[in-house]
């Protein structure tokens, strides 16, 4: 078997989903897609909203939207919803970029999901001489950069500040995937955002408040605070159970009989012999954990790219291969985890030093992990 073909172990599940066109939807839903409230969605109910066809049917799945993420349920009012609605509002205040709503951009959903920093700090980007693009349309300067440093930052799945990044052509700020897990920290808020996954249908208590008009109050800017930096707000209240783990990849390990690992022995990468030498004859298995959080209540889907970079009786040698469409195994053990695994023979790699790179893509969240670890084959 050629390297380029990718031997995967895991259940590999086809799923085919009829999705109206978006023509189809209901204004009020399309509205509600196309706002913050994306931010928090899951891939559950945004195929709800856009099998939508009137705004009653909209207004309906808005509702239950909601209720879904009221943190004191049967009560007159949804602190959740309250404090979102406020810190939508700074968003749009603060982080509008061109004729984007703040509360659209990268600093606008970071600060609607995490809520605001403790610190940050800037710094400020340069153009060439002269100023503007070239005739390619390329800026040669120095993006800016600001970063904000959460205190709390271990707790909400963040291993450092977040950093947001200029684009030197749009000038609106992106952040950057590379630093601090931000990926990983938006989706746990997200998943802590759901207090009743399990509701389908709004409550008897929820529809007499439904038609009340909900006005949040908004927190006054700081006068010493920077332009572009919300006034520091309360946190969006989060249920009383959170991810044991916190989302994103971990542990990856090498081995050579990826399939001896047993996803339902309690932490099932925690025995497992970690190889770092094999034979050509061998096959190159791996396996790591991937934690979506539990208060998702499907098995998510994933793609996983893999490349092998190294070099071999001195030439420089590249393997790849992708899997589109993959169900992991999960683990009992840790609610909302899973074993992804797979393996591939290495009789076409020569012997050397190589480094594998592993790049999964949950296909519902849409965020990206990457994970790497060296070998040798002798």
């Amino acid at each position: 078997m050629r390297i380029g073909e990718l031997v995967a172990v895991t259940v590999v599940a086809a799923l085919f989903c009829a999705v109206r066109s978006e023509g189809a939807i209901s204004p009020k839903a399309n509205d509600f897609l196309r706002g913050p409230a994306q931010w928090l969605m899951t891939g559950d109910e945004v195929r709800a909203f856009r099998s939508t066809t009137t705004d009653e049917e909209a207004q309906k799945a808005i509702d239950l939207f909601w209720v879904r993420r009221d943190p004191t349920p049967g009560t007159a009012r949804n602190e959740f919803r309250d404090e979102f609605e406020s810190r939508v509002a700074t968003a749009d205040e603060g982080f509008k970029a061109g004729n984007k709503r703040g509360s659209l951009t990268d600093p606008g959903k970071v600060y609607i999901l995490l809520g605001p920093p403790g610190d940050f700090s800037k710094f400020a980007g340069h153009s060439e001489i002269g100023g503007g693009n070239d005739e390619n349309g390329i800026n040669h300067g120095i993006a800016g950069h600001y970063e904000w440093a959460y205190p709390e930052g271990p707790h909400i799945g963040l291993s450092g500040p977040v950093v947001f990044i200029e684009n030197m052509v749009t000038h609106e700020y992106r952040y950057d995937l590379q630093h601090g897990n931000v990926g990983g920290a938006l989706g746990m808020a997200k998943q802590r955002a759901m207090v009743s996954p399990g509701l389908t249908e709004v409550p008897a208590w929820a529809v007499a408040k439904a038609t009340e008009i909900i006005v949040p109050s908004l927190a006054p800017a700081a006068p010493s605070a920077p332009k572009g930096l919300p006034s520091v707000a309360p946190t969006i209240p989060a249920p009383a159970s959170a991810p044991a783990l916190p989302v994103g990849v971990s542990i990856l390990v090498l081995t050579k009989d990826v399939m001896a690992i047993d996803p339902r022995a309690g932490d099932p990468l925690a025995k497992t012999a970690a190889v770092a030498l094999f034979a050509t004859k061998d096959d190159l298995g791996y396996a790591f954990r991937y934690c979506s959080g539990p208060l998702v209540t499907t098995d998510p889907l994933l793609g996983l790219a893999l490349t092998i970079s190294g070099e071999s009786a001195g030439k420089k040698a590249h393997f790849s291969a992708a899997d589109d469409d993959l169900v992991p195994d999960g683990i009992p053990s840790f609610p909302g985890c899973y074993l992804v695994r797979g393996s591939l023979p290495l009789g076409d790699v020569g012997r050397g030093s190589y480094e594998l790179a592993l790049t999964l893509t949950d296909k519902t969240s849409h965020q990206t992990y990457d994970l790497r670890k060296s070998f040798k084959v002798e």
